[in-house]
């Protein structure tokens, strides 16, 4: 359609809010529920959350995650369990070792994080926590 000659007022966008089928003119937006922490008051929180699972049994602490090679078979002996239900979460160093990585992530209900990307409700929602001394200092 033109606009100039006809008397009208130009179109514009078809999806105006203005006009039938349009879009909303502030639609909604998303809800941003991030709430920054300061750094001690986090380290507190991790020192309850692990404290908890210590007094349950269910933190391990390990010296190192290093292997000589990338053998699933090798760390599964350590995760073998009648129960299959049960989750690990392992906390290895800011710089995991390959070789350990790779023997890793065939396993099921097995997953490993970094003190960097570690997730509050990753911790929560497993069973057994496996930390290493590496990640323990990184973490703090």
């Amino acid at each position: 359609m033109k606009q100039k000659g006809n008397g009208k007022a130009r179109w514009g966008n078809l999806r105006a809010p203005g006009r039938k089928k349009g879009g909303k003119a502030h639609g909604a937006k998303p809800t941003i529920l991030a709430y920054p922490l300061n750094r001690k008051i986090r380290l507190l929180a991790y020192k309850t959350f692990f404290s908890a699972k210590l007094a349950e049994g269910k933190l391990r602490i390990v010296d190192s995650e290093e292997l000589e090679e990338p053998k699933t078979r090798l760390v599964a002996e350590a995760f073998k369990n009648k129960d299959k239900r049960i989750s690990y979460l392992i906390i290895t160093a800011m710089k995991p070792d390959a070789n350990f990585l790779a023997a890793v992530k065939n396993i099921p209900n097995v997953s490993t994080c970094t003190p960097m990307n570690m997730n509050i409700c990753d911790m929560l929602e497993t069973d057994k926590i496996v930390l290493t001394k590496q990640g323990l200092e990184d973490l703090v």
